[in-house]
Order: C-alpha cells, then structure tokens, then sequence
C-alpha cells in the first residue's frame, strides 16, 4: 500500500500528502532513491537492527555491503531485489 501510494503520490489529497511532498524533497539530496515491496516475513529484520542498536546505543550504516548481523538473513528470506 505504501508503494502504491507513493507511486501515484500526485494524485493523493489525503492526510499523508505532506508527508510524500517531504520525502520526495529529501529524497531528491540522493542520487537514486526507490521505495520496494518487501515480504512481510523480513520485518523482523528491521526489529533485529533496531535491537542490535538498542541493545549498544550505537548508530550503524554500512556501504554497499549488509553488515554480516543481516547479510545472511537478507539471502534466506530473498528481501534484497538488487541481488
């Protein structure tokens, strides 16, 4: 539903409207940005990564590369569409 409202977001006059407008600003800073469908099964692990950083206080970004916390993870439940 997300997608789908983002990918007709010049259509929408609903309460979230503003929220596109900003993030289609924000996004606009980035060389490419997308928004893709993931499986619902793989939004535990975006609880693993909220809880690994949780769990040390630290903030974590990575490259090109998943940290090895997700890599394994991302190849099982097939969330990586750029594989």
């Amino acid at each position: 539903m997300v997608v789908d409202t983002w990918n007709n977001r010049e259509q929408h006059r609903s309460v979230i409207a503003s929220i596109l407008a900003e993030i289609q600003e924000r996004a606009a800073s980035f060389s490419s940005f997308s928004l893709v469908y993931v499986k619902r099964g793989a939004n535990w692990l975006a609880h693993l990564c909220a809880q690994h950083a949780s769990r040390y206080r630290v903030d974590c970004t990575w490259g090109p590369q998943p940290p090895p916390l997700l890599r394994q993870s991302l190849h099982q439940f097939d969330c990586n569409p750029y594989d």
